[in-house]
């Protein structure tokens, strides 16, 4: 299958290349951004030749993950856990460049997917987990429509300290009725 090339703006979601594995590497990882995905700053290793080829093959291997291209890779996102009886997937997404971070990327990036999660694939929900310490990233999810739904007070032992977990859910409905409104605007 023919991996969806998606545009807006100045990003491309698309399938990940070769030569995307010598640019990610040269992001390198970032502690900050690598605390948001629940790993202890001490944790933190340096980023390997290996774990950028691993990323590289990951995306090329899944019909429903993208590398985010700002004028070169900055960063992934996808759909996976995919529920045939449910019709619902989870999304994530990573930006792993600091420079690109609060402009609006994440946002572009998260409604390219769910229109074609909800459009294309007529999903009827999509839902994502998000740590607590991450309001950039709260605050993304709720403007393209996502409401929480649950949260776990011990979800991640991120620095010596508990993190709560955040749940969020859009529902294909509230997609198209949000879709709608923004069409007559």
């Amino acid at each position: 299958m023919l991996k969806k090339l998606m545009k807006s703006q100045n990003l491309t979601l698309r399938d990940a290349e070769p030569s995307d594995a010598a640019a990610r590497f040269q992001i390198g990882r970032d502690p900050e951004i690598t605390r948001l995905f629940g790993v202890s700053r001490k944790d933190v290793m340096p980023l390997t030749h290996e774990e950028c080829a691993d990323w590289v093959k990951g995306v090329q291997d899944s019909d429903w993950a993208w590398v985010i291209d700002v004028n070169g890779p900055i960063g992934s996102c996808r759909l996976h856990s995919y529920d045939a009886t449910t019709k619902s997937a989870t999304f994530a997404i990573a930006i792993f460049s600091n420079a690109h971070l609060g402009q609006g990327i994440g946002t572009i990036a998260t409604n390219l997917v769910l229109a074609y999660g909800f459009d294309e694939l007529s999903l009827k929900l999509i839902r994502l987990r998000v740590l607590a310490f991450n309001p950039r990233a709260i605050a993304c999810y709720k403007k393209c429509g996502f409401e929480e739904v649950a949260r776990e007070p011990k979800g991640e032992f991120v620095d010596g300290e508990w993190v709560a977990d955040i749940f969020m859910e859009l529902s294909q409905a509230t997609f198209q009725k949000r879709k709608a409104a923004s069409l007559q605007a």
